[in-house]
């Protein structure tokens, strides 16, 4: 997670790819030990794209039912690795998204570090990998 304070934006890291490795799965997973390839991250961010700009979802907080005071800016693929300040980095292929935090109570978190990630609000289907 990015922080830019004067302007109350953050980047985030919305998934990051799996290389197909069976070995590497393990260190790839997120936190229901999922699994994704590139090309499903890419088609999943487009379609989050597609319906938020038709008002059919929302950026919500903490899986809530209504949208929380977070703009959207910037959602986009890596194309390439990138390394942010701090040392923290993102595969090729990796779904982020830079946000404007409008809410005080939001940003406070942001500011502490209590508020350091996102979380998809989605379905998919499983398969052994």
């Amino acid at each position: 997670c990015k922080v830019t304070k004067p302007r109350r934006l953050i980047t985030v890291v919305v998934l990051e790819p799996w290389d197909g490795d069976p070995t590497t799965a393990a260190e790839s997973a997120d936190s229901q030990q999922d699994v994704v390839k590139a090309e499903e991250i890419e088609a999943a961010a487009y379609s989050f794209l597609r319906k938020f700009q038709r008002g059919e979802t929302f950026l919500g907080f903490m899986h809530g039912d209504a949208p929380a005071a977070l703009e959207l800016c910037e959602c986009w693929i890596a194309r390439t690795p990138i390394e942010f300040e701090g040392g923290e980095s993102v595969e090729a292929g990796a779904w982020l998204m830079t946000l404007f935090v409008a809410d005080d109570d939001l940003w406070s978190g942001v500011e502490s570090g209590d508020l350091d990630g996102t979380s998809l609000r989605g379905t998919g289907f499983r398969r052994p990998v």
